[in-house]
């Protein structure tokens, strides 16, 4: 088998065995933040994501708040209750809405406030059902009012 022969099969086979190996993916759209007031400290953040593959969040990190965590609200007897999620399961081909009033991400300790025309920075590390850890950046915007639906 001559050289050039012996690499495009090699080349070939490589593609193949690479190519067969799926990795989950996530996307996310729409992720918006409304501005916050002077002096306060916490901040929302929502968007839609959907995984390929069932997946996980499991760290949240953002350079302009000391911490980001998955909060959930609910209503029990006409209260609103919001509680503190250890993590955020992605089902497959599934979109997951985060939203005011249901699941978002809060910003705490916002080193600065956060005003209509910024941009906040949140690094997902993600889990995919091959149990790789990965990680994506997504650029929220901040508004001034929510969007329309």
């Amino acid at each position: 088998m001559s050289f050039l022969r012996t690499t495009t099969v090699l080349l070939c086979l490589g593609f193949f065995a690479v190519s067969a190996h799926a990795y989950t993916t996530v996307s996310f759209s729409r992720p918006w933040a409304l501005a916050t007031k002077p002096g306060q400290k916490t901040g929302a953040a929502y968007m839609e994501l959907e995984a390929s593959e069932a997946a996980v969040v499991t760290k949240l990190e953002s350079p302009q708040a000391k911490a980001v965590e998955v909060h959930n609200m609910t209503e029990d007897k006409g209260v609103m209750k919001m509680r503190k999620l250890d993590r955020l399961d992605l089902p497959a081909r599934t979109s997951v809405k985060l939203q005011p009033g249901g699941l978002h991400l809060m910003l705490i300790g916002l080193k600065k406030p956060m005003k209509a025309g910024d941009t906040v920075v949140v690094k997902m590390t993600i889990v995919g059902a091959d149990k790789k850890e990965t990680s994506m950046q997504v650029d929220v915007s901040v508004r001034e009012t929510a969007p329309a639906n």
